[in-house]
């Protein structure tokens, strides 16, 4: 794989991960007010959908180990590093991916 490839594949995988994380967020903002209202059919509702946003997150998540293993380089943050210092001159997607962990960082605390 060429840098150019690489790094579209992560431009793709990386839209995909902010859009889902923006898409949690708002689930989990739902659920809080749900839970406030004690709305046990609207909990239920916004629950399968929540799975089914961190299922996308879990998928989103294997196609960027199988680009790291296909690199190889290995499948965690360290080797995610090594693919954007070789595929992003520029840092945009660097700065992009730094954005993704931080918004995940607070749906992690608002599942708490």
């Amino acid at each position: 794989m060429d840098p150019v490839a690489c790094r579209d594949t992560l431009d793709k995988l990386i839209a995909e991960e902010s859009g889902a994380l923006d898409q949690l967020q708002q689930l989990l903002d739902r659920e809080h007010e749900l839970l406030v209202a004690n709305d046990i059919d609207g909990l239920e509702r916004t629950g399968q959908a929540r799975q089914t946003c961190v299922g996308v997150l879990m998928r989103i998540e294997d196609d960027r180990r199988a680009l790291c293993l296909a690199l190889n380089v290995p499948a965690d943050k360290h080797g995610l590093d090594r693919i954007l210092a070789w595929c992003d001159p520029t840092k945009a997607l660097r700065r992009r991916w730094a954005g993704c962990a931080e918004r995940a960082d607070r749906c992690f605390a608002l599942e708490l």
